[in-house]
């Protein structure tokens, strides 16, 4: 008998596998799936941009299909296993390895097509949408690797080897099915709490290969679910299962020394595997983790761990130097401050989890201590200029992502030492709720390892420095895509379709925006020429410079089709850019906000978001106190509402500048 016979058995088997309607079947599923993901999106009353949630949630089918792979397998192999112990000669062994490697890559080529199938379904489907080809498509192919394609070849083995042990018992279907249960990727849903407490880092994560949350696979900016440490975890998986059915097989050997050398080789890989495994824990794509939940409403409990002194603010910065060094997960960073003060003891604020390594003057050390947002620490006495130098690292954490591939440092969050009175988030929320001081001005310099791809509101000096005169800064890199649009260069998330498809109308709302509050409010307003539309954690904010407007609108729905959210996310920063944090936290900021933009959606006739009270509830205000402000409001008429909107405007700038008086 010949004993490499493996094109013959590939032929055979492709034969068998590609004429079966339950095997083919339970493949077009995914593609299927997909067709009618795309059909219910095409026919959604609203036009979304949510082009990359076609695949949330498609794990929920590929479950089945793993089991449907799995059954089908276990068939295969087991009506012939019956006949291995009749089959003794001596080349059954070299055999049956043939037959199982024809039989997988078969199976990785029928996988393999049905799921490009798919992927091409999508992308036609974005080429419609004018979604341009980029990254996306890429992370696209990446996340149907690691989380469709080796998931479903995982399930060929656990069907071989339930076979290979066996055979045509009853109780290897049993155990093939709760393998499918304790292993598949709907066990992360099946065993919620088990793997949300362990992360994506904890040695529980070896037990899932499916996404922790299977509704949420893609973070604008980050992209999809998916890196080298996900791909290592399946592909030990993998590994672990082709061991056993190595030393399935290998048991067949007639000679003692072979069944010896099968196990010796399966111990030494397994070694090697248990080598690796580390770095399949080794998972940055924190967005994703669910372990975190929990973290920033614990640290922003009230009352906050730390009060500032009104004194210790007593300084001005008048200068920063920046210096960025990218490392793995994180960015060695260096703030260099030219400070003014007469105070021998000053407190700045910097995002807690950025650790600090050393605080200096010149070549001596400075005493500090971080609480929480906080930083105290000790001047130089006999001088009122000082040049403090602050080392820490902008570590990578859930909400904002520092990675080898992302980096998100927006201006509405101090990623870098500030003067602010304030916890840079609201206490007492469960959700980001940012708080920034960002009253002055100031020159910024930033030097460094800095990649080419940056996006910025500082000019870009040369290849590795970046300067400006700003009150806030913005450093961002990852998913992102760069159009130029009348004269505006638009920065997206590069799952988002050309601008063309709705830019215009979210210009001109913008623009008339600013005319009316020019008229209104006396309010200079400057529309700049770069726009970023970034909101990695569908944040309802802004910020506006003169360099930028930083527009985070936080819907799924396509710009032109959420008019009214767009002027309700840009109303903070066009009318608190530039101000301190001491009157965010006054229970009429949020308010007035709401209301201007309620007004203004009137104003440009468009369907006004009414105006809830439990959204703009904050920690220990009194709730009646804010329903009886939204009925003053809403009892008046549109001109009589502007009236009150001028008058609560005075107040809180009046209460902004005495607050920054009191400072």
């Amino acid at each position: 008998m010949k004993k490499i016979i493996l094109g013959e058995l590939l032929k055979f088997y492709g034969k068998q596998m590609g004429t079966s309607l339950f095997y083919i079947g339970a493949l077009l599923v995914f593609p299927f799936s997909v067709l009618m993901k795309v059909v219910a999106d095409i026919r959604e009353t609203y036009t979304y941009m949510d082009f990359a949630s076609l695949l949330d949630g498609l794990v929920i089918p590929m479950q089945g299909i793993m089991l449907l792979v799995a059954v089908y397998m276990y068939r295969l192999v087991a009506d012939e296993i019956q006949y291995r112990q009749s089959i003794l000669f001596p080349d059954i062994v070299r055999i049956q390895y043939q037959r199982v490697i024809a039989i997988l890559m078969n199976h990785a080529l029928f996988t393999g097509m049905t799921l490009l199938f798919g992927a091409t379904g999508m992308f036609v489907y974005f080429h419609q949408e004018q979604v341009p080809w980029s990254s996306f498509q890429l992370d696209i192919l990446r996340h149907i690797l690691i989380f469709y394609f080796l998931p479903l070849v995982l399930a060929a083995l656990w069907g071989i080897n339930c076979a290979m042990i066996f055979g045509k018992q009853k109780i290897g279907m049993l155990v093939l099915v709760l393998i499918w249960v304790f292993l598949g990727p709907l066990n992360t849903e099946f065993f919620s709490a088990y793997f949300y407490e362990g992360g994506l880092e904890g040695d529980r994560s070896f037990l899932f290969i499916g996404p922790l949350q299977p509704g949420s696979v893609y973070v604008p900016l980050v992209g999809y679910l998916g890196n080298q440490a996900l791909l290592l975890k399946i592909f030990i998986h993998i590994v672990l299962q082709s061991i056993i059915l190595f030393l399935l097989i290998g048991q067949w050997h007639l000679r003692f020394s072979r069944q010896w050398m099968t196990v010796v080789i399966s111990l030494l890989v397994l070694c090697l595997l248990i080598i690796i495994s580390p770095y399949a824990l080794a998972n940055n794509q924190q967005t994703f983790d669910r372990s975190h939940d929990a973290e920033l409403a614990q640290h922003y409990k009230t009352p906050y761990r730390f009060q500032p002194n009104h004194k210790n603010l007593d300084y001005t910065i008048q200068k920063m130097n920046l210096t960025l060094n990218p490392v793995e997960n994180q960015i060695e960073t260096e703030a260099e401050l030219k400070i003014q003060s007469d105070q021998a003891h000053i407190v700045l604020s910097l995002w807690h989890e950025y650790h600090i390594t050393s605080v200096s003057a010149g070549q001596k050390k400075l005493q500090y201590k971080q609480y929480g947002d906080f930083i105290s620490m000790s001047l130089p006495p006999q001088a009122r200029t000082h040049t403090v130098t602050i080392r820490y690292q902008l570590h990578n954490s859930p909400h904002f992502p520092v990675t080898e591939e992302e980096w998100y440092l927006p201006a509405t969050t101090n990623w870098y030492p500030a003067r602010q009175v304030e916890p840079i988030n609201r206490l007492g929320v469960e959700t980001l709720d940012l708080i920034v001081d960002r009253s002055n001005l100031m020159n910024v310099r930033i030097t460094g390892e800095l990649p080419n791809d940056l996006v910025s509101n500082l000019t870009r000096q040369d290849e590795n420095t970046y300067i400006g005169r700003v009150s806030g800064v913005t450093l961002l890199r990852g998913n992102l895509s760069t159009y130029e649009a009348r004269g505006i260069q638009i920065v997206t998330d590069s799952s988002w379709s050309n601008p063309s498809t709705y830019w215009l109308p979210v210009e001109q709302v913008l623009k008339h925006t600013n005319t009316v509050i020019r008229r209104t409010f006396g309010k200079k307003v400057i529309f700049p020429d770069k726009v970023v539309l970034i909101s990695p954690n569908l944040e309802r904010n802004s910020f506006c410079d003169s360099h930028h407007l930083l527009l985070q609108v936080g819907t799924n729905l396509r710009l032109d089709q959420s008019l009214n959210e767009v002027i309700a996310a840009y109303v903070p920063g066009l009318m608190w850019s530039e101000t301190s944090s001491h009157v965010k936290i006054d229970p009429k900021w949020k308010l007035f906000n709401a209301a201007l933009a309620y007004w203004l959606q009137i104003e440009l006739k468009l369907e006004p978001i009414e105006i809830d009270s439990f959204y703009l509830q904050q920690t220990g205000r009194d709730m009646k106190q804010l329903n009886g402000w939204i009925k003053m409001f809403s009892d008046r008429s549109h001109d009589q509402q502007l009236v009150l909107l001028q008058k609560w405007y005075r107040e809180l700038n009046a209460k902004q500048k005495g607050g920054n008086r009191d400072d």
